[in-house]
């Protein structure tokens, strides 16, 4: 079983506010509503392309349990690695939670070898810092993009800032 308190970072760590970004004031911290994101400090992981396989195998629990290694990543000064992040929860009355990963702008399904990308999710990449969100890309550098669009309502997008930057494909998730 995993103990970040073993980690070699742990005593720098101790107070935990590393993971909690300044800017993430508006996050629900309230256990019952945000439980399964609760502590990622609104800092998401591009899971599809980076931290997955899924661009080449789809959607399997091996897939997304093994990560792309450096080597294999195509472009690592234009792929994104991390993201500030939120996603809106609760049905009625809406909020924001912490949230774990950075979702592409396009869904995707891989058969055969072939990726087809369909729809968008729903987004979580948060737009805090000045109208923007900091980006790590894969290659270490870091950036403040600007929203691009959402599939958001204007009032709703107003109000939580969540969307896309850069093109409306998958090309800056795209390890390959």
């Amino acid at each position: 079983m995993f103990d970040p308190t073993l980690g070699p970072l742990a005593p720098s760590l101790a107070d935990g506010l590393v993971k909690e970004c300044p800017e993430g004031t508006d996050f629900v911290r309230d256990g019952d509503k945000n439980a399964f994101e609760a502590s990622c400090g609104g800092y998401g992981y591009n899971m599809i392309g980076v931290g997955s396989r899924s661009y080449e195998n789809g959607f399997s629990t091996e897939a997304i349990a093994t990560g792309m290694r450096v080597e294999e990543i195509a472009q690592p000064g234009s792929t994104v690695m991390f993201t500030d992040t939120a996603f809106i929860q609760g049905f009625g009355e809406q909020y924001l939670i912490e949230y774990s990963f950075c979702e592409s702008p396009r869904n995707i399904r891989v058969q055969d070898g072939t990726v087809t990308e369909y729809g968008r999710p729903t987004p979580s990449i948060h737009f805090r810092h000045l109208e923007r969100t900091n980006v790590m890309w894969c290659d270490g550098h870091a950036s403040g993009e600007t929203l691009s669009f959402s599939k958001l309502d204007q009032a709703t997008l107003g109000r939580y800032r969540i969307g896309w930057f850069g093109p409306e494909t998958n090309e800056l998730f795209d390890p390959r």
